[in-house]
Order: structure tokens, then C-alpha cells, then sequence
């Protein structure tokens, strides 16, 4: 799951669309392969309905973010 950092970002700045714009930045970070992964996973489950689940929430909710240094 992708959190904002509080020590960095007020999330209390943040408006709705800035959470649907980092969930659609988020998805768009991933390889063909991760994106396609994902949709299918979230289309199996909420394609139907996507306003109960819509999948920029899904890509803030099952994106994983870390740090990984270069060598």
C-alpha cells in the first residue's frame, strides 16, 4: 500500500483530486506487465462496478513504494 509520508506532505492540503491523480501516477510508474497484473486483478473484482472500488484507490491501495539505493 502506497501512504503519504506526514512528515513531508499535509495531507490535509490535498484535495480529492490530488488522491486520484497520485493513484493514476502511481499506475503509470508500473511495467507493461505490473499495469496489465493489476487491471485484470482489479477488472476480475470490480469491473462491474467501479464505482464501489474505482481503480486509481486500487493502485494507492496494492502499489508498493521503497527506496532502493544503486550501487
Amino acid at each position: 500500500m502506497a501512504k503519504f509520508n506526514t512528515n513531508v506532505c499535509d495531507l490535509s492540503v490535498l484535495s480529492a483530486s490530488d488522491f486520484v491523480h497520485a493513484g493514476i501516477l502511481l499506475n503509470s510508474l508500473l511495467t507493461d506487465e505490473e499495469h496489465n497484473k493489476i487491471s485484470a486483478d482489479w477488472h476480475k473484482k470490480y469491473g462491474k462496478n467501479p464505482k464501489e472500488y474505482p481503480f486509481w484507490k486500487y493502485c494507492l491501495d496494492k502499489i508498493q513504494v521503497s527506496y532502493k539505493p544503486r550501487s
